[in-house]
């Protein structure tokens, strides 16, 4: 059963998603038997709700806000409400594949994406090969959809098990690669605004893999964040690759290959560190073992490099929006974590199996990404919340920042430090900003951390003590929960065997940890049987001993703890048979070889089967009179015969008569008389309940008295006193975004309105949660189609549709509207608080009949790429000029080029060095000296410049 989030948990999501990371599309994983991890509030959080359950590969897409858009196991695709998707069945990726998915967004889109899915290799070595899928979240009511007509699409077959993906040289598209099975073949495509490029670019490098073996297929293939290396683990072979690539051309070069075949077990996980100068490998299953290894890539010798960081692990590595690396762990609830993958050898912070995955279970996979998205990536994370003491931070962004700021969210700054402490005065939230500056780019991340009180902790100093004997420990009772090394919850722990024991007191995220160690010395036990008959002796348990039974010795060992000789000695019995006669005065009887008359003890002796003595003991009791005695028990104010008369008090009471014997005998009665019986308790109601007492039912705190029967018959009086417990009625507004929902009222919701949940406070009385829920609309836009205006007209475009939205222009404005007087392709993003929609317009000026006789034209894009293939920007007159004059603009206005030769035109370059690509203003002046229409014209438009 899932637990409803608790107020302080949704309050720290709510806030979360105001600082949110661009990175955070690889914010939410799905992963193995319905695991998942989410990272949007700066730390892994279990995700408990996903539907996904695959053996190996997995992958999902997030936006830059960091909300779920889809996940895939490479068969099936589930959306955000875990819904298998319209179409989202019978991809032809497999749970059982290494990489059997990965998603790429397509350039200049924000609702169409594309899963590349690779097959098995047990299936005919992936003869479905690699393929794409086209989901379309504009359908489904944004909640997407396969798009049938392109589902299944092949690239290339047969396949290993890999892809990868990373951002092409120009910041927009994005190259997907594979391996080609039977070759050392990588074929790279590309994905464009115009959609997958099905034409490869092909590059030979490295190993042949192919053969029998499905094994020699997989493990994983990755690319640095940087887009520079490319590394392959052959998990069958026993091997690593590592490759340079180009994020130009998508071309594999083994240049400077680096292969290592010394690995001592399956290579399966790859992984880069954000910097892109560290390789970290891990092997799976246990030919011959589970090894995780850190490559230098900086060293002379990388393969020579390998380092051993753990055994053990035995998953996939994945990098993460923390700029850590995590690590699947086969049939676990927990996964391991490199804290600072940037560190060389043990620096790097390896932790096994520290992650909880909430009681789901991670296998072998976890779900890759574009290995561009964590290029550039601010990050830190933190140690020690606890009030009172310092709470450590630790930088660990993409790459080592040039310089940096730290806002501890208290008005405390450090500008110096990387990895400073600070101290808080207070306990509560605290937002907590870096900022750094890499090559001169700025980045910043914000991480809410929530200080917390000290649970006081003291498990005492290291001890030992002898076998037989226990040790309470005791953590104290202050703290909010507790884990003891053996998974026990408890505040105390019984130690009785030797060995480390360790506590963890937890009040909300502050952890205090106590350990203690624990040597219990051992005692020794022997034991010794024996037997004789009754009458004789043997000395044990510290005397002499005639009779059946266990004796223990105990003594001190070498070591001073007490030792232990046990002896189980058995007496034969002589068969002592003892028998009472009574007999009244005068009577006699024959015992001890006589006829006896006088009270006493006689004996006749007889041999026994084991040869020992045996008596038969007589004790004769010549009485006078028979006593017996009798105890009885009347209530205050009865009466009972006794004594010769009815009695009432207690007292001891004597009645004569005569016993079975003839002889007299008396009766004796010991008579109690009992008073009432009182007795007393405390009972709890909850608020509007009743309970009966006093002869009706009580709603009130108070003392209540009513009279009884005791177990013995008598009058009892019982005091109640009633305590009443209060129920609590809250309520709380929140606001979700169109197409999501909210646990309230029993369900999930997604409409506006009151929702009731009733809870139960700890007394066990109800309580209830009211739930305000508002909905805020997804952004609309729709600036209408393409069109044309007469130069010197306007046309405005109109955004306005969304409340409450926010504006943006190409070119930086934020009003709603926007007036057009030039041509060009004018674009707008709609924003509010659920998201943003993106909307364009192409703008054409034409000129009046007149102009027609000299124009210009000019083209809306070039290349200056070497390839003499549109290298140069150069307008075109249709007349001869008197008078000419081109100029270029950067985006900010600045005048970058400029020529007074129509012959002339622009090589991208500004003096010498080549300006990055973008969009760029132009004019042109110009004075015609023709028949018809002599004059001067100003033209202005803008071009693009790809590289």
């Amino acid at each position: 059963m899932i637990k409803k989030p608790g107020i302080l948990f949704l309050l720290l999501l709510v806030l979360a998603s105001a600082s949110v990371v661009a990175q955070n599309q690889a914010a939410n994983w799905y992963f193995g038997a319905k695991a998942g991890l989410d990272f949007n509030t700066g730390s892994p959080v279990p995700i408990l709700d996903g539907e996904l359950d695959t053996w190996e590969g997995c992958s999902s897409i997030s936006l830059s806000t960091g909300v779920l858009r889809f996940y895939t196991d490479g068969t099936l695709v589930w959306d955000r409400h875990n819904d298998v998707m319209p179409n989202g069945a019978d991809l032809n990726g497999n749970k059982s594949s290494t990489q059997s998915a990965i998603i790429v967004p397509k350039p200049g889109s924000t609702n169409l994406f594309y899963i590349f899915t690779v097959d098995m290799a047990e299936n005919g070595f992936g003869t479905k090969g690699l393929q794409y899928s086209l989901v379309d979240m504009n359908l489904n009511g944004f909640l997407g959809d396969v798009v049938t007509t392109e589902k299944n699409v092949t690239l290339a077959s047969p396949v290993c098990e890999k892809v990868t993906a990373v951002g092409h040289a120009n910041g927009t598209d994005i190259w997907v690669i594979t391996q080609k099975w039977g070759t050392n073949d990588f074929y790279s495509y590309l994905v464009t605004t115009s959609g997958v490029n099905q034409t490869p670019v092909i590059s030979s490098a490295g190993t042949v893999i192919g053969g029998t073996d499905p094994e020699d297929a997989k493990g994983y293939l990755k690319i640095s964040p940087d887009g520079k290396k490319l590394a392959k683990a052959n998990a069958g072979l026993r091997s690593i690759e590592i490759f340079d690539f180009n994020t130009t051309t998508g071309e594999v070069s083994d240049q400077n290959i680096v292969t290592d075949n010394g690995l001592g077990g399956e290579p399966y996980g790859v992984e880069f560190s954000p910097n892109g100068k560290l390789l970290y490998i891990n092997s799976w299953k246990n030919n011959p073992g589970k090894v995780l290894y850190q490559y230098n890539l900086e060293a002379p010798d990388v393969a020579g490099s390998r380092f051993q960081l753990a055994t053990g692990t035995n998953g996939a590595l994945q990098l993460a929006p923390d700029n850590k690396i995590y690590i699947a762990q086969d049939n676990s609830s927990f996964i391991s974590v490199i804290d600072q993958p940037n560190e060389v050898g043990t620096a790097c912070n390896f932790h096994f199996r520290t992650v909880s995955l909430g009681g789901k279970e991670s296998n072998f996979g976890l779900p890759p990404f574009i290995q561009s998205f964590f290029k550039f990536n601010p990050g830190f994370y933190y140690d020690n919340s606890c009030f009172g003491d310092s709470t450590q931070f630790h930088e660990n962004s993409s790459s080592e920042p040039d310089s940096l700021i730290w806002d501890f969210g208290d008005g405390a700054k450090d500008s110096v430090n990387f990895d400073p402490k600070h101290l808080y005065a207070s306990t509560g939230i605290f937002f907590v900003k870096l900022t750094v500056w890499i090559d001169g780019t700025m980045g910043s991340v914000t991480h809410i951390i929530l200080i917390s009180e000290k649970a006081n902790v003291n498990l005492g100093d290291d001890t030992t003590f002898c076998s037989g004997d226990t040790l309470l420990l005791d953590a104290g009772n202050d703290a909010e929960s507790y884990l003891w090394q053996s998974g026990d919850t408890t505040n105390t722990f019984v130690a009785d065997t030797s060995g480390l024991y360790w506590v963890k007191a937890s009040n909300k995220t502050c952890h205090v940890y106590d350990s203690i160690d624990v040597t219990v010395l051992p005692s020794y036990f022997s034991q010794v049987d024996t037997s004789f008959c009754a009458g004789d002796s043997i000395y044990a348990g510290g005397e002499y001993r005639k009779t059946t039974g266990d004796y223990y010795d105990s003594l001190y060992n070498y070591i001073g703890c007490d030792s232990v000789i046990k002896t189980s000695l058995v007496v034969h019995d002589t068969f002592l048979i003892q028998q009472q006669i009574g007999r009244c005065n005068g009577d006699s009887v024959f015992v001890g070889g006589a006829w006896q008359k006088v009270s006493g003890i006689y004996y006749d002796y007889y041999q026994t089967t084991w040869g020992c003595d045996s008596t038969l003991k007589t004790e004769l009791t010549i009485s006078d009179a028979i006593v017996t005695q009798q105890q009885l028990d009347i209530c205050t104010g009865d009466s009972i015969f006794a004594g010769g008369g009815w009695q009432t008090s207690s007292g001891t009471y004597y009645d004569t008569m005569s016993s079975v014997w003839g002889c007299d005998s008396i009766s004796v009665t010991e008579l109690t008389v009992t008073d009432a019986v009182k007795s007393q308790s405390e009972e709890s109601i909850c608020y509007g309940d009743s309970i009966f007492a006093e002869g009706g039912w009580q709603k009130t705190e108070g003392v209540y008295i009513d009279s009884a029967l005791s177990a013995s018959g008598c009058d009892s009086i019982h005091t109640m006193q009633l305590f009443v417990h209060d129920v609590y009625n809250i309520t709380w507004d929140t606001l979700i975004c169109e197409g999501d929902s909210i646990y309230a009222g029993g369900s999930y919701q997604n409409s506006p309105g009151t929702y009731t949940d009733y809870l139960m406070t700890i007394q066990g009385c109800d309580s209830t949660v009211q739930t305000q829920l508002s909905v805020t609309l997804l952004p609309v836009v729709d600036l209408g189609n393409d069109t044309s205006i007469m130069d010197g007209q306007t046309v405005t475009l109109d955004a306005t549709g969304t409340p409450n939205a926010t504006y943006l222009w190409q070119d930086g404005s934020t009003d709603s509207v926007y007036v057009v007087s030039d041509s060009g392709t004018y674009s707008v993003t709609v924003s509010n608080l659920c998201g943003y929609k993106e909307d364009s317009i192409k703008v054409t000026i034409y000129f009046p009949p007149e102009d027609l006789e000299c124009f210009a034209v000019a083209p809306n894009a070039f290349t200056p790429n070497g390839d003499e293939l549109n290298d140069i920007f150069r307008p075109v007159l249709q007349c001869p000029a008197e008078t000419y004059s081109l100029k270029i603009f950067s985006r900010w206005g600045k005048l970058i080029f400029e020529t007074s030769n129509p012959a002339e035109g622009w090589d991208g370059t500004v003096n010498g060095k080549p300006v990055e690509h973008g969009t760029y203003v132009w004019t042109i002046y110009y004075k015609y000296t023709g028949v018809l229409h002599p004059g001067e014209r100003t033209v202005k438009g803008l071009v693009n410049l790809i590289r």
